[in-house]
């Protein structure tokens, strides 16, 4: 995983079919989305952003 800005994070996940799961009992939470077969593409916790190194690639900048 590679820290990204929270527009590449946004930009990248956008077109992908995932789903979004808040993971913790108190702040910060950390927020996992995957893809549909389970697939970790990328987190976000406290307001910093990673993304898979293997979307990175495949992205637009």
């Amino acid at each position: 995983m590679q820290e990204v800005s929270n527009d590449r994070f946004y930009k990248i996940i956008g077109p992908l079919d995932v789903t979004v799961s808040a993971i913790g009992y108190r702040y910060p939470y950390k927020t996992e989305f995957k893809l549909r077969n389970g697939t970790l593409v990328g987190y976000e916790e406290h307001e910093h952003y990673f993304i898979g190194e293997e979307y990175l690639e495949n992205a637009e900048d």
